[in-house]
């Protein structure tokens, strides 16, 4: 059952929506609900709403512009769930965030419009599912790090704390505990995405200000995290950020020898993504339209002032865990070791094999 709640000051304009959600198809699909704008934030705290019908206009629509789209702020900010700008103008909300979102679509008011308006209500049925899902899975987390957080009080003021502060980061861990069953994991998910702190963390994806998603504008941040934190109280370690300079994947390969799309090139690619690294190329999944297929080049470090990153450039995205570390042991075993000539390896690696004895046939 999918429950949706139609938000306008003129009922009569949504008469039309009303009768063909009460057909006896869709009865058992659509719950609705229709109130005014007064009674919004109360009614979806209440409601539980899956989908919201939002009328922009209370009153005329010279003076009542402002109250839809402050509903709208107010739904996306404190009680995100898809919306339907169902409007006799839906072009009145601006450019930008709204406008592009998938979870936001925009109808215009007219005959046969309501039909559109259950077309896109039943085709956000895949993604509702998904959030129900979400949902269910944290409150189940969330209950279970209060049951299991609370007993280390010794006071009820510190239990209060304690409540506050492990619980929320037990949720964290439970809930990436039980996505571990889920099998083998999309490239893509070692990212966080947007970034959830304005800190540089090591792994951070950086692209400049301004810049399309191409490799030669990406950055990837290889300073420990650990010297990179500041707060109010503390600046970070550092007074620079170690970088590396990104490569379109292609060019990366050929660098560490790999042409061509032979079993054999396939084999060694695989290879690569396993280890996490090569030489000096660092393999990144992409990510939608933000980050391009690449690789870090660690012969191509910069030091750069937070000053410098801050105007320059923005924090397209952060690794999460374990893979931040994986970017950390990568450059640790690709360049922090000293430095030495290039030595005729070949004749050594001879040399120990007659060491070892007379040469097996393979």
């Amino acid at each position: 059952m999918i429950r949706v709640l139609l938000v306008d000051d003129n009922e009569a304009a949504l008469a039309p929506l009303q009768i063909e959600l009460a057909r006896d198809d869709l009865a058992a699909k659509v719950d609705s609900k229709l109130i005014g704008f007064n009674d919004v934030e109360r009614t979806v705290v209440a409601f539980r709403p899956d989908v919201i019908v939002l009328d922009l206009f209370a009153g005329s629509p010279v003076d009542g512009i402002a109250a839809g789209r402050d509903k709208l702020l107010r739904i996306w900010e404190q009680h995100f769930r898809p919306v339907i700008v169902y409007s006799a103008a839906p072009e009145a909300v601006e450019e930008g965030e709204y406008r592009d979102h998938p979870f936001i679509k925009y109808i215009k008011k007219g005959s046969g419009s309501e039909l559109n308006v259950v077309a896109e209500i039943l085709g956000f049925q895949p993604l509702l599912q998904v959030l129900h899902r979400a949902r269910t899975r944290f409150d189940e987390e969330f209950s279970k790090a209060l049951r299991d957080a609370a007993p280390l009080a010794s006071s009820d003021h510190e239990r209060i704390e304690i409540v506050d502060r492990m619980a929320r980061r037990r949720i964290a861990a439970l809930i990436d505990e039980a996505d571990a069953g889920e099998g083998s994991i999309h490239p893509w998910e070692q990212y966080v995405f947007p970034p959830v702190t304005t800190n540089l963390r090591q792994g951070d994806v950086l692209r400049q200000k301004g810049r399309e998603p191409l490799p030669e504008y990406y950055l990837i941040v290889l300073t420990p995290s650990c010297d990179l934190v500041a707060s109010d109280a503390r600046p970070a370690k550092v007074e620079r950020v170690l970088v590396a300079q990104c490569v379109n994947m292609g060019s990366a390969l050929e660098r560490i020898g790999i042409q061509g799309t032979s079993s054999k090139a396939r084999g060694r690619i695989g290879t690569l993504l396993s280890t996490g690294f090569e030489r000096n190329v660092i393999p990144f999944p992409s990510l939608s339209d933000r980050i391009p297929l690449m690789a870090a080049d660690v012969r191509r470090l910069n030091l750069l002032s937070f000053e410098h990153i801050r105007e320059g450039y923005d924090i397209v995205a952060s690794v999460d865990s374990p893979f931040r570390e994986a970017i950390a042991w990568a450059y640790a075993q690709i360049a922090a070791r000293p430095g030495l000539p290039d030595r005729d390896t070949e004749s050594w690696a001879d040399r120990i094999v007659d060491a070892l004895g007379p040469k097996s046939s393979d």
